[in-house]
């Protein structure tokens, strides 16, 4: 509560808002138990819009501020910044340049999290502003269906597949068979409809060195986004194939 009468008080000094907005706000903050950032609810209510208030935020706190849109999110920062640390710190990782991670964050008096999010990655964090609205759709993107993806991945740990060798023809029931499993069916749409989201181009599976992975083309550039198990290979692209009506012996 402190913090965000700080906040507002900047805001009134620099006649952004009223005493009174301030003091609204900060008792809706209170009725909801505190949780609601005290910019949210001002903007919310209409007692400010959102660009003036990351324009003062970034000015007060020295941050540059960025803009997500048009800003490719590279998916393999979701495995050094989990989908649990970005939610439960509010932060959205948005890029690396060696030692450095670039993250955007909202509210920039959060101080703890910066010191937490170098301890936990071993990295120089780099912090840029974004609005509420903006780090909330960042994250939706770059998490969402790749948290469903993760678990889908883990219940099929144990799933029973046959693996082909190289050498050897695949039978075409045994593929169909695999392909229909459902997590398998499950992991093919939900790769899918997260290359849709992040605006891939081309979706690459490929085995390399005994790894099966997946890329997606995003701007003219590939991203590793995930190794499901080599087990797999046959049934998903099987499955891929069916939903192209392709031959799946072929």
């Amino acid at each position: 509560m402190f913090k965000s009468r700080r906040i507002g008080e900047l805001l009134i000094r620099e006649k952004k808002i009223t005493p009174q907005q301030l003091q609204e706000a900060l008792e809706v903050q209170k009725r909801q138990g505190g949780q609601p950032k005290i910019g949210a609810i001002l903007v919310k209510k209409g007692f400010i819009n959102e660009e003036t208030l990351t324009f003062f935020l970034s000015k007060h706190f020295g941050l540059p501020q960025i803009h997500l849109e048009g800003l490719t999110l590279d998916p393999a920062l979701t495995d050094i910044i989990p989908a649990q640390v970005a939610r439960k710190y509010e932060i959205l990782p948005i890029g690396r340049e060696g030692a450095n991670i670039k993250i955007a964050i909202s509210d920039p008096s959060n101080i703890f999290a910066l010191d937490d999010l170098k301890f936990l990655t071993g990295s120089n964090i780099q912090l840029f502003l974004v609005s509420d609205h903006s780090l909330k759709e960042g994250l939706d993107k770059l998490y969402t269906i790749s948290d469903t993806i993760s678990d889908v991945l883990e219940d099929i740990k144990n799933l029973e597949v046959d693996v082909i060798k190289p050498e050897e023809d695949p039978d075409e029931l045994n593929l169909e068979l695999a392909a229909a499993e459902a997590p398998v069916v499950k992991l093919a749409n939900l790769i899918l409809l997260d290359a849709i989201k992040r605006g891939a181009s081309d979706i690459h599976f490929e085995t390399y060195d005994m790894v099966f992975r997946v890329r997606y083309r995003i701007d003219g550039v590939l991203y590793e986004v995930m190794n499901p198990p080599l087990k797999l290979k046959n049934a998903i692209i099987s499955r891929l194939k069916i939903m192209s009506n392709l031959n799946i012996a072929e």
